[in-house]
Parts: C-alpha cells; structure tokens; sequence
C-alpha cells in the first residue's frame, strides 16, 4: 500500500512504497509506479537499495522547494487531510503495468523509505 504521512512542516513523516521489481537487460530493477521512480542493481538489493537513495532524494528536494504537493498530485495522487494530512496514490493494476513496462514477470513489494 502506497501512502505518504506529513508532519506539520509539510515534509513527509512516513512512507510506504509499493514497488515491482523485475530484470532487464540483466540488471534487476525496482520501480515505484507512485513515483514513477527507479533504481537497478545486480541484485534485487541493490536495486531496492537505488531506489530507496532515489525516493529520497527526490521528496527532500521537492519538500525544500516547496514543490511535493505539486509534484504529487502531478502524479495523480490525491490528498486526505482529515484525520490527518496523507496522500493517496492512484490504484496501479498488475496487467496495466506489464503492458506499460513491456515485461512478462515481476514482483510486488511494499517498502518503508525515510525521507
């Protein structure tokens, strides 16, 4: 499950992330289909590890900028502010995303990012 917590600074609090990981051109990669972020290893570690680096990068560039919530809802999520502010990820379906990333096996995982 995808969400994004903020503290009351508008930076995010919390995170979870759920990637697909699959090979390509022997590499493995870890996609965020939320962010659309990747990061690619020889390992699927490696990768998740990349992607990870990328995530976090990203949102504390956009949180010093002031530009997340732009960014986020360029993405397509969506903000809950009650009970407390979280934003939502548009919902990704497993066939939508092996057409748009022209692979025939991947795996799902949810991981924690620090931000």
């Amino acid at each position: 499950m995808n969400n994004i917590k903020l503290n009351e600074g508008s930076k995010p609090s919390q995170i979870q992330l759920e990637l697909v990981v699959f090979e390509e051109d022997g590499y493995q990669v870890a996609y965020s289909p939320a962010l659309d972020l990747a990061g690619q290893g020889n390992t699927v570690e490696e990768a998740i590890s990349a992607l990870k680096e990328t995530v976090e990068i990203t949102l504390k560039y956009a949180s010093a900028n002031k530009t997340l919530h732009q960014m986020l809802l360029g993405l397509g999520w969506t903000l809950q502010e009650k009970p407390k502010h979280n934003y939502v990820p548009p919902k990704f379906l497993d066939i939508d995303l092996k057409k748009s990333l022209h692979v025939k096996k991947f795996s799902r995982q949810t991981i924690p990012v620090m931000a």
